[in-house]
């Protein structure tokens, strides 16, 4: 177990107050949101909140120097590990030292993720493309550049929230909730943008070139960053996700990366075996019919199905062979075909004879 004075960079014999301050300049210097891309961050914020919870409650720290690495606490920054539990005791900490949460405000800023579905032929999954979206968001005021109130004017502390940006119930914090007066800003104009009514957002139309990868699946979101909604007040842009669909094919059916169809034969190609012409994703290709293949059976293209977007072997094609009768025939046609089913009468085959001994038994 890691010792959390080290974490926190203070002596065994350090006040709460000076606890506090460490934990101060350590959350702010890793939290996960001042360094969304560096999941090293991540830990060592988990790390220095661990050591903070431990270090910060009296009960426990008396415990901790006591026993030392026999302590029987929570041992380290996986004491808990749901998302939830997590941003809670964050949440709890930052607020218990710093008064307010400065990064929850944050996170009230932030723009909302906006969702775009495209709708993909089946031939365009097998070959990946770019698709043009069109869209509605809002984006920061040009004109107060998201402030929501115009230049020059003064701001004063908000009296419904004493600054906090948090709302207040009988003159205590509610939790989890922003100030309604003062968006969250802690502090309000007399004088808003009139380009934005004090908003500080204004709604717009855009347009993104989305590359969509190959053998993409039914239902795959793929993210554009920063193309949501604009956030409150110069807050972070929410994301774009686009859902992909994939429309039904008139021939083909797909089975994640595997496609099955169906290719019409005659009774001459099933017996004699042939070489028959058979429509892919990727064209036209070839199929080998043995001998003897009987009416249904799955014949198989390798590596003729669709990509994997992440590599790996192509999938298959699944041609089921169908026999399929003509409706009508002509003279020289019906002549042709009697000759014919009596020169290949399949004989004493083994499902035949248990049918005819069927019948015999029957009388």
């Amino acid at each position: 177990m890691d010792d959390p004075y080290r974490i926190l960079g203070v002596d065994r014999g350090s006040a709460p107050g000076a606890i506090k301050r460490a934990f101060r300049r350590q959350a702010l210097r890793y939290h996960p949101d001042r360094n969304p891309d560096d999941p090293q961050a991540e830990t060592s914020f988990k790390e220095v909140t661990w050591a903070y919870e431990l270090l910060s409650d009296p009960l426990k720290r008396m415990q901790y120097d006591r026993l030392g690495r026999v302590y029987t606490g929570p041992k380290g920054p996986s004491w808990a590990e749901d998302p939830a539990d997590l941003r809670e005791i964050f949440d709890r900490l930052m607020t218990e030292a710093f008064g307010s949460n400065p990064f929850k405000r944050d996170r009230d800023r932030h723009g909302n993720d906006l969702r775009y579905t495209v709708s993909l032929t089946l031939e365009e999954v097998a070959r990946g493309t770019e698709r043009e979206v069109s869209f509605e968001r809002m984006i920061a005021c040009d004109e107060c550049g998201g402030s929501g109130v115009q230049s020059r004017a003064e701001k004063v502390l908000c009296d419904e929230c004493g600054g906090s940006g948090e709302s207040r119930r009988r003159g205590l914090l509610r939790a989890g909730g922003r100030c309604k007066t003062c968006k969250g800003e802690g502090y309000v104009s007399a004088t808003p943008c009139e380009t934005c009514d004090g908003d500080g957002r204004l709604p717009t139309h855009a347009r993104v070139k989305v590359k969509v990868p190959a053998g993409v699946e039914v239902g795959q979101r793929l993210k554009v960053s920063s193309r949501g909604n604009a956030g409150v007040r110069g807050g972070n842009s929410g994301d774009l996700f686009v859902v992909v669909d994939v429309e039904r094919h008139p021939y083909f059916q797909r089975d994640r990366h595997d496609v099955y169809c169906k290719l019409p034969v005659s009774f001459a190609q099933l017996a004699l075996g042939a070489d028959a012409p058979v429509p892919t994703l990727q064209g036209k290709a070839v199929i080998r019919i043995p001998p003897g293949t009987q009416p249904e059976q799955v014949l198989t293209l390798v590596g003729h199905g669709l990509p994997r977007p992440r590599g790996g072997r192509r999938g298959d094609q699944r041609v089921r062979v169908v026999l399929e009768v003509p409706r009508t025939l002509d003279e020289s046609r019906r002549d042709a075909l009697l000759a014919a089913a009596a020169a290949t009468d399949p004989g004493d085959t083994p499902l035949r004879r248990q049918v005819l001994d069927l019948l015999d038994e029957m009388g």
